[in-house]
């Protein structure tokens, strides 16, 4: 078969941006005919759609969240054939690691989530508490002589009303407590791999400073973050093709 009648048959797959940071999404438009499974290498990465990393779809756009857990390095999406076969060739995209800049980003997250957690659970206590005087003037207009039957229907429909509001923010401070574990467990997992990449570069330029001058020591460093930005630069423009 011709070669670019294989090529015409590929099913095409685009991701942007293909470098990303912990807690970042990633926009994945899926072209061809038909159904397939999308599946990530990473099972901390996971479509919005599922909450898995692995999904059945058609052609279309779908989002995925690169979760605070993911390590960093290169992950793959491979896009198959309800039968198992390869669709596509995978594509690949670079996990990048969070910086200290990014876990001060984080810290004010989990500041910022804990302060609307409050908020949210004031609001309950009052909602509570207007419930419990509805429900004793509700009890009051029951036990005189005459007829209220409007007023106490009019005070229990705000009552199921407040209730309803008082469910609904229940459920937001769960969805809060939950962010905010996840980003503590973030947090606490970067500072000790900052932690570790400071005690590795203190020990590297013990080392480089034992091999001779301070001439050559810093031509060795700057040799080894040139050879670093150079590599990750050949590495992220190959990505982006």
């Amino acid at each position: 078969m011709n070669p670019l009648i294989i090529f015409a048959l590929m099913v095409p797959i685009l991701l942007n941006p293909t470098a990303v940071k912990p807690g970042e999404e990633i926009s994945v438009s899926l072209y061809g005919n038909g159904t397939y499974v999308l599946e990530i290498s990473d099972p901390n990465i996971y479509f919005n759609e599922s909450l898995t990393n692995k999904i059945v779809a058609t052609p279309g756009i779908y989002e995925i969240k690169v979760g605070f857990e993911t390590t960093p390095g290169m992950k793959t999406l491979s896009v198959r054939y309800e039968n198992g076969s390869l669709a596509s060739p995978p594509k690949n995209f670079l996990v990048l690691p969070l910086s200290e800049a990014d876990l001060s980003n984080l810290i004010q997250s989990a500041s910022k989530v804990e302060s609307e957690l409050i908020s949210l659970k004031k609001q309950i206590i009052t909602l509570e508490n207007e419930i419990k005087q509805k429900e004793a003037e509700i009890e009051k207009l029951k036990s005189q002589p005459q007829s209220n039957g409007e007023k106490i229907k009019d005070l229990e429909a705000q009552i199921e009303k407040m209730r309803l509001d008082l469910l609904t923010k229940e459920n937001e401070v769960s969805k809060l407590k939950l962010k905010i574990n996840e980003l503590n467990g973030t947090i606490s997992s970067l500072q000790t791999q900052l932690e570790e990449v400071k005690s590795e570069k203190a020990e590297l330029e013990s080392q480089m400073s034992s091999l001779g001058s301070p001439e050559f020591v810093e031509a060795t460093k700057l040799g080894f973050f040139f050879v670093l930005a150079f590599t990750a630069g050949i590495l992220i423009s190959l990505l982006r093709r």
